[in-house]
């Protein structure tokens, strides 16, 4: 039997979505998270006059409820839910903009595999517009997460994969024990953000991973008070263990309880054009220091 062009082109379109269909979704699209602070909801609202308490698309959902009142139009309410798959999210593969001020009392991880989602997809950039004050906050004062958030990580990224790249972008992070973990064979490039308050380390990278700090401010580590002071555990603004590798270019890392950057890892870590003050130490372990 003979087939014509036509036919076999069909037969390979068929047979090709056949076989796409079973591969796990991927995204690489924009995917906007609404600058959700609640205020006019209360803590942990849901719901808010509509324009009011972030509300970016005018819906009169904010937060959770706007993870999930949409699959198309790729507003969410909360970060955590924009960085998964579900009604149209980026699926750790993508751009992810925080388009509104807001509080952000939240545990970010990448994957998210409590979420489903096994692997990073691709490369994925988290930012916050500019002009936008994202603050990823273990305490929102009245909410009931405050404890559970306050004991763990701000924002941990772990994976095998050495050839994914997460770009974090004018964030604040602060509260946790860590603000953020770098783990596994994770390459993340970290800009203009903030990190304080964060109890055991501001920072902290281990395993094979590989972190760039660029104008960063690091600042407080092991200083947190709420209402009462909690003891520093030890304090250290940006810890490297393993054979974690780094390079922190044009930041200011200052008046954290310990270490302004400790260096346990098997690599030697490159500091350039930084200020580095009223740390205990300021630096420790092998760290080459360029002005």
């Amino acid at each position: 039997m003979k087939y014509s062009t036509m036919s076999l082109a069909i037969g390979f379109a068929i047979a090709a979505a056949i076989t796409l269909g079973a591969l796990p979704a991927a995204a690489n699209h924009p995917v906007l998270v609404e600058g959700n602070n609640a205020s006019d909801a209360g803590p942990g609202g849901t719901a808010a006059p509509p324009g009011a308490a972030g509300d970016y698309d005018g819906d009169g959902n904010v937060g959770v409820a706007e993870d999930t009142d949409n699959a198309t139009d790729r507003i969410f309410g909360t970060i955590g839910a924009a960085l998964l798959g579900a009604n149209g999210g980026a699926n750790a593969n993508g751009h992810v903009v925080i388009v509104g001020s807001g509080r952000f009392p939240e545990q970010i991880m990448l994957p998210n595999a409590g979420g489903g989602q096994a692997v990073i997809n691709g490369v994925t950039l988290l930012e916050a517009a500019p002009g936008v004050q994202a603050n990823i906050d273990a305490v929102l004062q009245g909410d009931a997460g405050n404890a559970t958030r306050q004991a763990g990580t701000g924002i941990t990224i772990n994976t095998q994969d050495s050839d994914r790249v997460i770009i974090l972008r004018n964030l604040t992070i602060r509260n946790f024990q860590i603000g953020l973990q770098v783990m596994g064979n994770a390459r993340v490039l970290c800009e203009h953000c903030r990190f304080d308050s964060n109890v055991v380390a501001n920072v902290m990278v281990s395993g094979n991973a590989k972190l760039t700090l660029v104008d960063c401010d690091v600042r407080a580590g092991g200083m947190r008070f709420n209402p009462g002071k909690t003891p520093p555990n030890p304090g250290d603004g940006v810890v490297f263990s393993g054979q974690a590798s780094g390079v922190i270019s044009d930041c200011n890392i200052s008046g954290n309880t310990a270490a302004g950057i400790r260096n346990t890892s098997t690599a030697t870590i490159q500091v350039l054009d930084s200020d580095i003050f009223d740390n205990t130490p300021n630096l420790s372990g092998k760290i080459i220091k360029t002005d």
